[in-house]
């Protein structure tokens, strides 16, 4: 018995082109912290996160943030028409632990 070969199945792949957008700017944008010489967001996430009220939280990686702070942060993040990049940091001051970490690992994932 002859075997008749299997039909030919294409796959069309459609390749997007991944936004190599991070909270706004192109990654090549991204403005660093001149002392440290990473970008600026994550230098501040990690400085408010490590105020001695927050550093004592349990889990404080671990347990997930509110998702609505976390994207009000990524939208914050993500205006262009920042007049004040002072105001950006306050912002950022006045959030929770939990939303401060679950944005800094958003920043990493995108």
């Amino acid at each position: 018995m002859r075997k008749t070969p299997s039909p030919t199945v294409t796959i069309r792949v459609r390749k997007e082109e991944k936004s190599r957008t991070v909270f706004g700017p192109d990654l090549n944008d991204v403005r660093l912290d001149p002392n440290e010489g990473i970008p600026r967001f994550v230098v501040k996430c990690i400085e408010c996160i490590e105020l001695p009220e927050n550093i004592k939280t349990n889990g404080i990686y671990r347990a997930s943030g509110n998702k609505v702070l976390i994207e009000g942060v990524r939208k914050k993040m993500n205006e262009r028409h920042h007049i004040r990049k002072d105001l950006i940091w306050t912002f950022l001051e006045k959030q929770d632990v939990h939303t401060l970490t679950g944005s800094l690992k958003l920043f990493f994932a995108i």
